[in-house]
């Protein structure tokens, strides 16, 4: 990871679908975040593991291949309270807010979303300090 990299807000984005996933990439990256990409729960876990420590947040898909989305959420809290997770569902609410009632750094947010609906919500969470791009 470059020191550039270092410096930004590091953002584990967990989506299966692909085009989803760049868009938001690329407008997280615009809004001066750094993220690293995953396709899958396991994915998404080798890489918050991998990143031990750097990763501020992470947005996770409710619908993965490989497993549930709020389960991956509930197993990033467990191992790593520190970080916030955003659980973005195109399936309505569905008891989700009710599952992660009493932890502040679980939210859920409706798909679709745009790059700046995960910003405001990490704000909120964290104090998260984004460097827009030149």
């Amino acid at each position: 990871m470059s020191t550039e990299e270092q410096t930004l807000p590091l953002v584990l984005l967990v989506e299966d679908e692909i085009l989803i996933r760049l868009v938001a990439a690329e407008g997280l990256g615009m809004l001066g975040y750094h993220v690293v990409e995953a396709g899958t729960a396991r994915e998404g876990l080798t890489k918050l593991r991998e990143a031990a420590g750097s990763i501020a947040a992470a947005v996770v898909d409710i619908g993965l291949p490989d497993g549930k989305g709020d389960d991956l959420a509930l197993t990033i809290r467990q191992e790593m309270p520190g970080v916030a997770v955003i659980v973005a569902s195109g399936y309505g609410d569905n008891g989700l807010k009710s599952r992660f009632a009493g932890d502040t750094l679980i939210r859920v947010l409706p798909k679709p979303y745009q790059p700046e609906d995960i910003d405001v919500l990490l704000r909120e969470m964290k104090p998260i300090r984004p460097v827009p791009e030149a």
